[in-house]
């Protein structure tokens, strides 16, 4: 049957196979597992209830301007001039779940590049979001895990 068959036919069956299936190459092939060296943001995380771990590291690159902007935070300005932080580089390692471990890379991928005000302001909903209906109630705290990590650690920096 040809995919827009498939997807007029059964369309909440055809999307939940593909997005168990981007689940499933994130979690056998992930793009952003590594250890970065020196990085400038390091965010832990623990999934209490089921003992996944997550540690996300993150290097930014901050650029200054001398006007404001409504995307970017403005982490210090000096006399007119506005610092705007992006994610350049960022990776992950961790142990758990298939979801917490997948969700981990399709975060990053979604981050980087991003500003920090950008990050800073998604809702637990974007995050689900990334992963499709393929995540039931009873997972969302493995799929929230790196997302929440990196939101915990931007709290302490940004003010």
């Amino acid at each position: 049957m040809p995919y827009e068959t498939l997807l007029r036919v059964f369309p909440k069956q055809f999307m939940d196979a593909l997005y168990r299936e981007e689940i499933l190459i994130h979690a056998r092939n992930p793009k952003y597992r590594g250890v970065l060296e020196h990085p400038d943001i390091i965010a832990s995380l623990t999934n209490t209830t089921c003992g996944d771990e997550i540690t996300l590291y993150a290097n930014v690159n901050c650029q200054m301007s001398t006007h404001s902007t409504s995307s970017g935070l403005i982490l210090n300005e000096v006399e007119g001039l506005n610092v705007k932080c992006r994610i350049e580089e960022v990776t992950f390692e961790g142990r758990g779940c298939i979801i917490s471990q997948a969700a981990a890379d399709l975060f990053l991928e979604h981050i980087t590049g991003k500003t920090i005000d950008e990050i800073a302001t998604m809702r637990p909903g974007d995050m689900l979001a990334l992963l499709g209906s393929a995540v039931g109630e009873s997972r969302k705290p493995c799929a929230l895990l790196a997302y929440e990590a990196m939101q915990r650690e931007l709290v302490k920096h940004v003010t």
